[in-house]
């Protein structure tokens, strides 16, 4: 539950819906990835995917562009400073975390991070494992 409440709050601080700032962050950090790809990742329909897509678009904060190996495919990408949108060099969200990891030791965070990356696998397993890609 606290997972939700810090994804809704990251949203809220990013001025984001929950969805819009999980698929931004899913392109931030996973990279440029096809419309489809987002669907399944996120687990949701094509044609919410759009809506999403357009709304980040809107706000400057994504970018449609040719996929480098098929002109006929298309991929969305992150604009380069999205400080202002994930909190990461603004006020408030960079510094609350580097003070709160600043809390625990190295060991500590490795065996956090071990059981976030179990929890993930576990959680994939019990919904058939990863989405496979559609492209």
């Amino acid at each position: 539950m606290g997972l939700i409440h810090y994804l809704h709050a990251a949203a809220d601080h990013a001025e984001l819906n929950p969805t819009d700032y999980q698929c931004l962050l899913l392109l931030r950090f996973g990279g440029p990835l096809s419309p489809s790809e987002i669907s399944q990742r996120l687990r949701l329909a094509s044609g919410s995917t759009t809506v999403v897509i357009d709304r980040l678009e809107t706000r400057g904060l994504v970018f449609r562009t040719s996929h480098p190996d098929d002109r006929r495919k298309r991929i969305v990408k992150c604009v380069d400073d999205l400080r202002g949108a994930t909190g990461a060099g603004g006020t408030g969200m960079r510094e609350a975390m580097t003070a709160l990891h600043d809390r625990y030791s190295d060991a500590e965070l490795a065996t956090i991070s071990g059981w976030l990356h179990q929890l993930s696998e576990v959680l994939l397993s019990m919904n058939g494992g990863p989405p496979e890609p559609r492209d």
